[in-house]
């Protein structure tokens, strides 16, 4: 099952996966790394309506805030669908 933690700006959810990665290899992600992002992620094509980091564990790597969200929030696969109806995502990270 995959859950999700929205975020309001657009390169939030790249730079949030980004940093874990770097978390999990102990050292920057080297500009010659095909893998760069730990989580999947997907942001707005428009110049509003944030970034959605897909969360495909239990979510042990993530921040008290994230952790937070992730439980308190909730958001569903039909909040998903329904921001990518709206917003198109411009990028995608599998």
């Amino acid at each position: 099952m995959v859950r999700f933690i929205k975020y309001r700006a657009k390169t939030t959810a790249e730079k949030r996966s980004k940093e874990i990665w770097e978390q999990m290899l102990g050292s920057p992600v080297s500009t010659t790394s095909t893998t760069k992002y730990f989580y999947d992620f997907v942001a707005s094509s428009k110049s509003f309506g944030g970034s959605y980091m897909l969360i495909h564990d239990d979510g042990a790597l993530l921040n008290e805030d994230e952790k937070t969200n992730l439980d308190e929030e909730e958001w569903s696969q039909e909040d998903f669908d329904a921001w990518l109806l709206k917003y198109g995502p411009v990028d995608s990270q599998n």
